[in-house]
């Protein structure tokens, strides 16, 4: 079967201010197999985001937007530790009025959040642990080609660099002609949110029911 869409996203027009850290967490046992933290690296993607934080020399516009479940690990205390003079989200606004609200969206792990801002055009950037996601090669093709243009990034000091070279302006660089064709051909494939996705996957099946069908007869 061929990709088809999930439901459009829709990202509120707002004034857009914040460097927003969107923040995963996880619990502290194995509740699943799957490549993503899980105890014993857990805590690398917390350590990257502190040294995110740490290394990040302008944070008078940061907000910090921490998981909306503690799971024990004290995570915020940590982040609070690392970056005291942040803002701490009061998660009193919807995430996505949040990306409205964003010059720029930063993501401590490979998940839903980044695959949404990378769909909302939204200017994004991600770092991740990679001796923990496993790509097949034609997705290894398209995730190299965000790292390429700056979209991922391996360690939460290679972000807090790239973000710093920024010099205030994430518009610049995300509306460059190379950032937005990796971002396209990413989103094309993976993250291809659209409006018209019921009649999309009623194709679909329909078309995988008469492929069946043939080969039955």
């Amino acid at each position: 079967m061929k990709p088809v869409s999930p439901g459009a996203l829709k990202r509120p027009t707002t004034k857009r201010k914040y460097v927003l850290l969107s923040c995963c967490d996880f619990p502290k046992v194995v509740y699943r197999l799957h490549f993503h933290p899980m105890p014993g690296t857990i805590q690398t993607m917390h350590r990257e985001t502190c040294e995110f934080l740490g290394a990040l020399p302008e944070r008078s516009n940061l907000l910090v937007r921490p998981y909306p479940h503690d799971f024990g690990w004290g995570f915020v205390d940590m982040m609070r530790k690392a970056a005291p003079d942040a803002t701490f989200d009061s998660l009193d606004v919807g995430v996505f009025d949040r990306f409205a609200q964003s010059r720029l969206v930063v993501h401590n792990y490979l998940g839903t959040g980044y695959l949404e801002t990378l769909a909302l055009n939204v200017p994004t950037v991600c770092f991740y642990d990679a001796d923990i996601y496993a790509f097949r090669q034609d997705a290894r093709i398209l995730m190299d080609g965000l790292e390429k243009v700056g979209i991922l990034h391996r360690s939460g000091k290679a972000a807090a660099r790239f973000v710093a070279g920024m010099h205030g302006d994430p518009e610049g660089w995300w509306m460059k002609p190379e950032v937005q064709e990796a971002r396209s051909r990413f989103v094309e494939q993976y993250a291809n949110y659209s409006s018209d996705w019921k009649k999309q996957w009623e194709t679909e099946f329909r078309r995988a029911i008469d492929q069946d069908s043939e080969i039955v007869a």
